[in-house]
């Protein structure tokens, strides 16, 4: 292998060449020249020093050529969620989390909550106080807190 690294403009371009079945077609919707598309082909196939797409109509991927179809799906989807965090990030939408358990609650599920939770939603950041359920109901209503867990009572 010549080079030790892919670049984006690379795996984007091969991508769209796989998606729309041909050169020009991918040059058209790229907005390139379909000699720049083959050109860039043609620098990643000497890179990797393997063919990746066999020239026909329609083309056909090689063996390499499946497997960095592969990968540049995944790497084409994670810059678009990437991209997306960043301008909810810019927008003010992934922030901080007040939260709050009563000592009973942490004690017993506030581990799992907090990990489930975290995994489902890894780019918010918690605050989490352990208080008693009195507090919780205060700070809930206050608007000082987002969320509490605790054993509340009603009363009649």
């Amino acid at each position: 292998m010549q080079s030790s690294h892919l670049e984006t403009h690379e795996i984007r371009v091969f991508k769209t060449v796989c998606d729309t079945g041909g050169f020009k077609s991918a040059a058209d919707r790229l907005y390139i020249t379909q000699s720049a598309v083959s050109q860039t082909i043609a620098t990643l196939e000497r890179k990797l020093d393997t063919r990746l797409i066999e020239r026909g109509k329609p083309i056909m991927l090689t063996e390499s050529g499946r497997r960095l179809q592969t990968h540049a799906a995944r790497v084409l989807q994670e810059e678009l969620a990437v991209l997306a965090d960043i301008a909810d990030i810019r927008q003010g939408v992934s922030s901080t989390l007040q939260i709050a358990m009563s000592g009973s609650v942490s004690q017993m599920y506030g581990n799992e909550l907090l990990e489930d939770y975290c995994d489902s939603n890894p780019l918010t950041r918690l605050k989490v106080d352990v208080m008693p359920s009195r507090k919780i109901i205060q700070g809930v209503l206050a608007d000082t807190l987002e969320l509490g867990f605790g054993p509340f009572q009603q009363q009649s």
